[in-house]
């Protein structure tokens, strides 16, 4: 399946997208996360709820909401699994983010790895 491509800004975490076409699961991922969830009148349970996160969230309910996110490429046969690890990080300007690493194991067996952030609030 073929997509445009996205590419992140590594400070902000903005996505820009390009017309080149791309074939990595990467559209999904970072799209299944950034959407908020039930935005999309398309498809209602599509995107994520972890804008809802707080700094004072526990890490487990972040990886939580990735996996339910992202569950649907599962279902769909576009993956096997799917491992995320959590982690709140302080930034030097005060800020609190969430890091994201995130493997999503194709059908046939090929890992491939995403790693994500997200500003708490």
């Amino acid at each position: 399946m073929k997509d445009f491509e996205l590419t992140i800004e590594q400070t902000t975490g903005r996505a820009a997208m390009s017309f080149a076409a791309s074939d990595s699961l990467f559209n999904n991922v970072y799209l299944s996360l950034v959407v908020k969830k039930g935005s999309w009148w398309l498809l209602p349970n599509f995107g994520s709820r972890i804008h809802t996160l707080r700094k004072n969230t526990a890490g487990t309910l972040a990886a939580d909401y990735i996996q339910e996110a992202l569950a649907w490429l599962k279902t769909s046969g576009r993956a096997r699994d799917i491992v995320v690890k959590t982690e709140r990080v302080s930034t030097a300007h005060g800020m609190t983010r969430l890091n994201a690493l995130i493997t999503v194991q194709r059908p046939n067996s090929e890992p491939v790895k995403f790693s994500l952030f997200f500003p708490l609030v």
